[in-house]
């Protein structure tokens, strides 16, 4: 009971430096009633001045080759769109589904395709998931690092005080954290498990190869190393899995998608073979495999061996 009430005062705490006027947290800004509106407002503005440089190098006669406009659009506009996700994805969905164009004409941009490519070819082409897989994903990695961190202040707010308290006097919900353990859950990773960090400052020095061998034998009796506990940093791949079959269901569910056809299996590159190929005709093949393929009389095997 005391240590919910230490928990509600805190995070009282953080409502009242929210509730400053134009309260800003690393130049973005965020509202009083936690809405996130403002933050998204002001993440657009940012993420529009680094497509125009997308659009420079992106020209599809003599542009850029499409690996390096992915790597400038994840480097530029994606890297900010993640920024703080495990945060703001708690903000009602319609207010999250603003950058979702953003995102959509960073991948159109680096593809070349056309305005009117459905969204979910355009992420089997690129290799990009969705923003709300890449919130998932960041959510995942942040609760089981904030796990592994105990006297971390958020500790207790996520792992101790009950749901309902987020959203008690906000317009917000604290969907993003509920749906994580869920997912957690479905991938069948169990927190009890993941092991403590313990910061250790290390001897001032260390005298002979004596005690550099006591020490080393001293670690590997650490539980950690008995197998029984493991470093949440470990669970990346079970991550990047579970995302990636989350994704390949979601890809499954498209069966009438004429890219389906040739591009069945999300993580297959179809552009190895055309490595070295001009920006046009870089273009021009992505853009007859997604919108023009209905007019072509032949098969998908024909179209794999093409490209």
């Amino acid at each position: 009971m005391e240590k919910g009430i230490s928990t509600l005062k805190r995070f009282e705490k953080v409502k009242r430096f929210f509730s400053l006027p134009n309260g800003r947290f690393r130049n973005d800004g965020f509202d009083q009633k936690l809405t996130f509106k403002n933050h998204v407002t002001h993440l657009k503005k940012k993420c529009l001045e680094a497509l125009n440089l997308l659009r420079v190098l992106g020209h599809t006669d003599w542009g850029a080759d499409r690996a390096t406009l992915l790597k400038l659009n994840r480097t530029l506009v994606r890297s900010k769109l993640d920024y703080g996700s495990a945060v703001c994805g708690s903000a009602k969905k319609h207010v999250l589904r603003a950058l979702d164009p953003i995102h959509h004409q960073g991948l159109l941009i680096a593809l070349g395709a056309f305005r009117t490519s459905p969204i979910n070819s355009l992420y089997a082409e690129a290799g990009e998931p969705s923003l709300e897989h890449r919130r998932i994903k960041l959510a995942f990695s942040y609760v089981l690092k904030l796990k592994s961190l105990p006297r971390n202040p958020c500790h207790d707010v996520v792992f101790e005080a009950p749901l309902s308290d987020f959203s008690a006097d906000s317009k917000s919900e604290p969907n993003l954290v509920a749906n994580t353990f869920e997912h957690i859950k479905n991938a069948k990773i169990n927190l009890k498990t993941i092991d403590i960090f313990h910061v250790q400052c290390p001897p001032p020095c260390i005298q002979g190869n004596e005690n550099v061998d006591k020490l080393a034998k001293a670690a590997l009796n650490r539980a950690s190393c008995s197998g029984k506990l493991i470093c949440w940093s470990d669970l990346k791949p079970k991550i990047n899995a579970y995302i990636h079959t989350v994704w390949q269901e979601n890809w499954d569910a498209e069966g009438a998608n004429k890219l389906h056809e040739v591009l069945p299996n999300m993580g297959e590159d179809l552009h190895k073979r055309g490595e070295g190929a001009s920006r046009k005709r870089e273009t021009a093949m992505c853009r007859l495999r997604r919108n023009n393929l209905f007019v072509m009389p032949v098969t998908a095997f024909t179209l794999s061996g093409i490209f």
